[in-house]
This record gives structure tokens, sequence and C-alpha cells, in this order.
């Protein structure tokens, strides 16, 4: 049976207990109170004669911890936790679709633990469930390693604040082959089905993106400031990664701008209606177009019959950016130039150390087909 004792001299507790074989072992409890003392010597002597579960030892260590100086232990519910971090990732000003993936990605991992759970007490398996869980139901490669970041990142947080000693979900990993489908480009012929067949704003909409190679988001959003119609230029400060990015204008797309720029206010959106529309509503209204156009099955829902989730449509109104990309690589525009101008950050760009300027874009808008027409 564990007992304690004090060594001479000293006001430290020692506790004394033995393993499950009878040896003897000895600890110091670091307390000075007799009764906290023999308690850890109590939960001492429980982990060696393995008594407690592996989950278990991780909670005995904290009580022990909080027993011998309990104003520099932390502790924290998992869903307290989440809460607090997504407040905070708020106040940061991160963009809307960074919020929308942070919140639902943590929403996801609540429903797989225990939203009650000692964040401490948080472990690789429970992170590998929770992706396990993402796989069964269909979500597409990409979703699932974006929702693994956002837990990543929160433990990651955690653990500067003190709450955890180490990340549980640091060393998983989302599975190399996803179920979704590989987005593609539009052809020509498509291009031109998709211009001629929805309405002139969502035409306007559409140039918009393949000419500027902008997502769905800054496209909508686009305001007249951002066009210099004297220097040429349009300007974006993109929703994703807040990136601040000046363009040449090919010349049919400014055509088409002046065109359309009529005497709205120098500030107003360049789309009045879609710009006051939300992405997700947006993204699903083109999607019914492209269904009414034959560009897409009239069946195809993000969701199946029995919930899970079908897989990623080949067009999306994120094809416009592929289109553009795809369109100057075979002009032989160099792929720096091409990263410069649509916006891309990569490995390649950093090493080169590209620093982009107006001059060089010009290759960019030379070799731009004309879909205005």
């Amino acid at each position: 049976m564990a007992y304690v004792e004090k060594r001479r001299g000293s006001a430290i507790y020692t506790a004394f207990f033995y393993d499950e074989h009878g040896k003897r072992m000895c600890r110091s409890t670091h307390c000075t109170d007799r009764v906290q003392a023999e308690r850890v010597a109590q939960a001492f002597e429980k982990t060696v004669r393995g008594k407690i579960a592996a989950a278990g030892i991780r909670k005995t260590i904290l009580e022990l911890a909080a027993m011998v100086n309990p104003e520099q232990i932390k502790t924290i519910t998992l869903i307290a936790w989440l809460d607090q971090w997504l407040e905070h990732r708020k106040k940061d000003g991160i963009s809307t679709n960074t919020w929308d993936v942070s919140y639902h990605g943590a929403k996801r991992f609540l429903e797989t633990v225990d939203p009650q759970k000692e964040l401490e007490l948080v472990t690789e398996a429970d992170v590998i469930k929770f992706r396990d869980a993402m796989i069964d139901e269909g979500l597409c490669k990409e979703t699932i390693h974006s929702y693994l970041a956002v837990i990543r990142q929160s433990f990651k947080q955690a653990m500067r604040l003190k709450y955890l000693s180490e990340n549980p979900a640091l060393n998983v990993l989302a599975p190399k082959k996803g179920p979704g489908t590989k987005r593609r480009c539009f052809t020509k012929a498509e291009t031109f089905r998709v211009l001629e067949g929805c309405t002139p704003e969502w035409r306007s909409l559409c140039l918009t993106s393949y000419y500027t190679g902008q997502r769905l988001g800054d496209c909508s959003a686009l305001r007249w400031n951002q066009i210099d119609f004297e220097h040429n230029t349009i300007s974006f400060t993109t929703q994703k990664t807040g990136r601040v990015l000046t363009q040449l204008m090919a010349a049919p797309f400014r055509e088409h701008l002046l065109s359309i720029a009529g005497t709205d206010a120098v500030d107003g959106l360049v789309h009045p209606t879609l710009g006051k529309t939300q992405s997700d509503s947006l993204s699903s209204e083109f999607g019914r177009i492209l269904i009414q156009l034959g560009l897409r099955d009239k069946g195809q829902k993000r969701w199946g019959d029995k919930g899970r989730r079908r897989p990623q449509a080949e067009l999306t109104f994120h094809s416009w950016r592929h289109s553009l990309n795809t369109h100057l690589h075979e002009a032989g525009v160099p792929p720096a130039v091409i990263e410069a101008y649509v916006g891309h950050s990569s490995a390649a760009m950093n090493k080169k150390y590209y620093h982009s300027n107006l001059k060089s874009f010009e290759q960019v808008i030379a070799v731009m087909p004309d879909f205005t027409q």
C-alpha cells in the first residue's frame, strides 16, 4: 500500500508505492500537505499497477499536477476551447470563406468527439476517427484536408496557451486520394454556350472571372473604384489570401466594362444584383445555369439520397479561373508571369523571387481571346 514520508531536512513528502510485481518505488509528491501527498501517492500506485487505462493516465497526471500547483494548471473542455478559438478567429479579421471553413470544421469535429471531453484528453485516435468519418461520408479530399488543418491549427494555438502539452492532430494526414472529381476548364464552345445562355449580369460576371482569373467572391464584390480606365488597370484585394493585385485589362474586357459603366456611383458594385448575394448562393445558381445549358447532369446534387456527398462537378464557376490559366500556359506565357497575374502563390515562384510589374503583364493580355462578341 502506498505511503508517504518526509526525508530528513525536507518539507516535501516523498511517495513510496509498489508496482504490480511488488517492487517498491518512490517519487517526490512536491506537496507539503500530508493529505494531498497521500492522494498523489495513491495515484502513483494505481498508475504503475496498470489499473488506469491509457487515457486515464493523462487525466491522472493532470489531477496530480493540479494538487501540487493548481494555479499553473489550465483545463478546458473541447467545446469551450473551440468556441473560444473561433471567437478569436473572428476578431482577427479573417475572410468570410476562411471563417466558414473554420466553423464547419470545428462543428464536424464536435459531432465526432465528445464536446465535454477535457481538451488535454483528446487523442490522435479521436482525430483519426474524425478523418475516417469524413471519408466514409464521401467528402472530397480537399475538404478533408481543410477540416483537418482547422483542427490542427486550433490545437497548435492551445499549445501556445498551455492548454495542451502536445498536438494530437499533428501526424494525422488527409487521404492521398479522395472521391472528388477533378475540375476542368471550359472549352471554347462551352464558353460561348454559357455566355450566350445566361443573363447579361451573369455574362459580365463570367467575363470578369475569365479575364482576371479571380474567384467568385472577388468578382461579385468588384466595385467601379477598383477600375482605372485611364491607366487600363483593375485591382483586387483577394478575400482568400488578402493579397493585393493590380492587373492590366485585356482590350475586349476593357471595352465590355466601358459598355456597362453607365452613371453608377464611383464606389458602386459593377454587378449590383449579384454583388449583394452570398458566394455560396451564387455558386449554386451558376450550377443551375450549367444544368439548364446541358453542361451538368440534371440529377447531380451536392448530397445523395443517403446523405453522402456526391463527387464534385467538373465544371463550376471556378472553372473560369482554370480556363484562363490553361489558355495562358498553352499560349507560352511564362509560369511566373501567370502566377503573378492571377495571384497564385507557389514554391516555384518564391524560389525565383519573381517581382511582377505591369509591363510583364502585356504578354498576358496580348494572348487573351475575345469572348465578348
